[in-house]
C-alpha cells in the first residue's frame, strides 16, 4: 500500500514538473482544412517540332479535408488525413486548321502525408511554420464541361497520381488545445494528371491554406 502511494506521488512530481503545457504541446489534434486554389496547367508535346495541344492556362480550384497531427517534438510534427481535390484544365487541339477546345473538371481523392516544422514564439501566441509531403492521389472519373471539339474527348486522366507539397506561413494560438494557420502553399503534379499518344499535362495548384487544429 505505501509503495502505491509513492508511485501516486512520483507520477503527480513528474506532471507537476512538465506542467500542462508540455503535456497538452505534444498531444495529437485534428484539423480542418480549407484551400481555395489556382488550378495551373501545362502541357508537354512528345514532338517540340509538332505542337499536337496546348493549355488554356489558369483557372480556379479548391482544396478541402480533414487530417490528424502527430506530434514528433515539441516544434514538429507528422499528419496523415484525407481531402477532396477540386481543379480545372483547359486543353486546346491544334490538329485542324481550325482551334477546338476541351475543358474537364478534375476530381480527385488526396491521401495527405505531411511534415510540419514550427519555429518558436515570434510574439505572443504566435509562430510560424513550414511543411512539405507527398501526396498519393486516386483520381474520381472526368468528363469535359465544355467542348469545341467533334468525337472522342482530346485526352484521358490518370487513375492514380502524385504530388509534392511545400508551404508555409503563421499559426495563432488561441488556447493550448486550439489553433489557426494561415499560409500559402504549392503542389506540384509529380506524374502528370492527362495523357494522349502526342502529349501530356501537369496540373499544379497554389493555394491559400486556411486550416483549424483542435
Amino acid at each position: 500500500m505505501i509503495s502505491i502511494k509513492k508511485y501516486v506521488i512520483a507520477v503527480l512530481v513528474l506532471h507537476g514538473l512538465n506542467g500542462p503545457e508540455t503535456a497538452h504541446a505534444l498531444a495529437g489534434r485534428f484539423s480542418i482544412e480549407l484551400s481555395p486554389a489556382l488550378s495551373i496547367n501545362k502541357i508537354y508535346n512528345f514532338n517540340s517540332n509538332k505542337i499536337a495541344l496546348k493549355d488554356r492556362g489558369i483557372a480556379p480550384g479548391l482544396i478541402s479535408g480533414l487530417a490528424y497531427h502527430f506530434p514528433l517534438r515539441a516544434h514538429c510534427s507528422v499528419s496523415a488525413g484525407v481531402s477532396y481535390a477540386l481543379g480545372h484544365m483547359g486543353v486546346i487541339t491544334l490538329r485542324s486548321a481550325s482551334e477546338a477546345y476541351e475543358t474537364y473538371l478534375l476530381q480527385s481523392i488526396w491521401l495527405p502525408i505531411l511534415c510540419r516544422l514550427y519555429t518558436s514564439e515570434i510574439k505572443l501566441d504566435t509562430s510560424m511554420y513550414f511543411k512539405l509531403g507527398f501526396i498519393p492521389s486516386i483520381g474520381l472519373p472526368s468528363r469535359p464541361i465544355s467542348s469545341k471539339v467533334k468525337g472522342t474527348k482530346l485526352v484521358s486522366t490518370r487513375q492514380f497520381n502524385g504530388w509534392m507539397h511545400l508551404g508555409g506561413g503563421v499559426k495563432y494560438d488561441f488556447s493550448l488545445t486550439n489553433s489557426l494557420m494561415v499560409g500559402i502553399s504549392y503542389y506540384g503534379d509529380v506524374s502528370g494528371i492527362m495523357h494522349t499518344e502526342e502529349a501530356y499535362g501537369h496540373n499544379h495548384f497554389f493555394c491559400l491554406d486556411i486550416c483549424l487544429l483542435f
